[in-house]
Parts: structure tokens; sequence; C-alpha cells
């Protein structure tokens, strides 16, 4: 299968591939992926389950656990207002003694399909944090599309710039087994 040249249609692809097999399998391993490759795929993450689910659904899902390597990702590129978003989001989540896996357990005694909302299900002070998450944090998540510092434009440079690797990475990811 062919892989886009254009890092705009190249991102797209993968917002869908990773999604599916045999990427999906690769993707539960993806502290072991090469930089250049976990880095697309994490912010590729990243800008689904914002654009998914919000910032909320991103701390609150499995994702979340990756929020330090999506901060560093985001360096990487150069996205350094959204990684100072995701910063504060940790720093907010820290004053308040809420971590990502408790937002995790708090889900293991539901039934699928199962109605909640997010103060009944992780209480009052987890229900504080996400106030003061949505005031502090959400504004700096989502930059104007022409802004200089914006996530989308600064990966698909980095695409570019990095094309022929990826392409390799990418066929190799699509063609073996995860390891």
């Amino acid at each position: 299968m062919a892989l886009p040249a254009d890092p705009a249609a190249f991102l797209d692809d993968l917002s869908v591939r990773l999604y599916e097999e045999p990427l999906q399998a690769r993707w539960e391993y993806r502290r072991r992926l090469p930089e250049v490759l976990r880095t697309v795929l994490l912010l590729v993450d990243l800008d689904t389950e914002l654009h998914m689910n919000g910032f909320l659904g991103l701390v609150e899902n499995s994702v979340g656990e990756f929020l330090p390597d999506m901060i560093a990702a985001l360096e990487l590129i150069g996205a350094r207002r959204t990684a100072d978003a995701l910063r504060n989001a940790q720093d907010i989540m820290a004053r308040h003694g809420i971590i990502h896996a408790a937002l995790r357990e708090d889900f293991a005694d539901r039934q699928v399909y199962e109605v909640t909302n997010f103060r009944e299900l992780h209480g009052e002070a987890a229900a504080n944090m996400l106030r003061e998450l949505e005031s502090a944090v959400s504004p700096g998540l989502y930059p104007p599309a022409g802004d200089s510092d914006h996530p989308r434009k600064l990966l698909e440079r980095y695409v570019a710039q990095h094309q022929s690797e990826l392409v390799t990475l990418m066929a190799d990811a699509l063609r073996d087994e995860p390891n």
C-alpha cells in the first residue's frame, strides 16, 4: 500500500492507519519505536484525542499515560505553546493530587456504555481540578490555524524534513509483525 508523499496527506492517512492493524498492535509498544516515527504517531494520537474527546478525554483515556511523551514530542517539533499548556496541565493535576492511573482505575467497576459524569466518577477533588484545567489549559491547546506555533503545521514540517525515514519506517511497520 502506497503512502502519500504530501505531509498533510501522510498525516491524514496515519490518523486512520494508527487505529487499524498491523499498526495498532505496534502502537502498544510505542516507547520502543524509533523516535522519528514515535514523535509523529504520538502527535497524531494527541490531535485525534483532542478533536474527538477534548482535553478531558485526553487525560482520562488510556492515551493520557503518554502525556509526558507528548510534551517531549511537541517540544521536538517546536510547538512550545502547546507543550507548555500540557506541562501546565500536569502541574495542576499534581497540585490536586490527581494522577492518570487513578483516573483510569475509576472506570474499573463501570459497565460498558454506562452513562456517568466526571464528578460522579472521579469525585469532588477531581472536579475542582477539571474546572482549573478548563480555564487555565484549554485555551493554550488550540492555537488559531494560521498561528506559527500551531502543532499541525509544525508536524507537517517535521514530516517533510523526515519524509524518507518515515516512509521506510512506516513501510516496515505495516509489513512486519510487532515486537
